[in-house]
């Protein structure tokens, strides 16, 4: 994940500064299989705590105004497909786009639908090397996927990078082209220049925009009591706006109503018009 530096701020070259936060894998998730982790990957539960890290950075550094990027390699960027509404942009290098056994991947025939490029809502980039040869991560069939995401109407950057060298065997693993051993400048500046064009056209859409600081907050229950909270209205500053509370099919389970009726259960979803955004995580125990 990257932050963008606050608005106005710039480095001495005129450029966009970004401070990237890498998340490791969770401790109840340790031992779990491809299959097993790439569940939790288009999981609420991922959503819930990529928002925590997120609270934890900010305790730190001040960020939770800035806007978001989300990155992901390889199976990375199944996380980045399915939490995507959780940014402003999402970076894919070195894509799964191919069956293996249970494993999940993105592409128009996946069976997950979090991993259609139809789910994604904001600009996308696909990276790949030219020379990557494992099998689920083929350039062609990331030309595919960028074409895919063009015809689902998400606005798609494609690039392709060629050297480096490998000390692997197995083609699918880091030390490869897979993982752009050896121009990872290179893939990294591919990266950046493309986040640098979403964020001034993002920022250009908003120009007078003023993000508000909102806080997470846990709303408690018994299990068999529904807590009823209307969002039809939000306030930013002193002014009212309408607003509209959105949910993604991932927060959806049997017996929920979508609307502006939160029900008992696990949930952290985006309640916006642009250009104001809220984010609220409630938990039902």
């Amino acid at each position: 994940m990257m932050r963008t530096t606050k608005a106005g701020e710039e480095s001495r070259k005129g450029k966009t500064s970004y401070l990237a936060i890498t998340i490791d894998r969770p401790s109840d998730t340790i031992g779990f299989t491809n299959a097993q982790f790439d569940q939790y990957r288009v999981s609420p539960s991922h959503a819930h705590d990529i928002i925590a890290v997120l609270s934890e950075v900010d305790s730190l550094y001040g960020t939770g105004t800035l806007e978001l990027f989300l990155a992901g390699t390889s199976r990375g960027a199944l996380s980045i497909v399915a939490q995507n509404m959780l940014g402003i942009g999402s970076m894919l290098s070195a894509p799964v786009t191919s069956q293996s056994g249970q494993n999940l991947w993105i592409g128009t025939d996946s069976p997950e639908p979090r991993l259609l490029p139809g789910f994604v809502t904001v600009p996308v980039q696909v990276l790949t090397h030219k020379d990557d040869a494992c099998f689920v991560s083929t350039p062609e069939n990331s030309k595919k996927l960028h074409k895919d995401f063009a015809g689902a109407g998400v606005k798609s950057d494609f690039e392709k990078v060629n050297g480096g060298f490998e000390v692997n065997p197995d083609p699918c693993q880091a030390t490869t082209f897979h993982g752009f051993l050896g121009i990872e400048n290179k893939a990294v500046k591919k990266t950046i220049h493309r986040m640098d064009q979403i964020l001034k056209r993002h920022n250009g859409r908003h120009r007078r925009n003023a993000k508000p600081t909102a806080e997470n907050a846990t709303v408690t229950t018994v299990t068999t009591l529904a807590v009823d909270i209307d969002f039809s209205r939000a306030r930013v500053g002193s002014r009212w706006r309408r607003a509209e509370f959105l949910t993604s099919p991932w927060d959806v389970e049997p017996g929920r109503h979508i609307g502006n009726r939160l029900f008992r259960g696990d949930l952290c979803s985006a309640l916006w018009r642009e250009p104001y955004r809220r984010r609220f995580c409630l938990s039902g125990v």
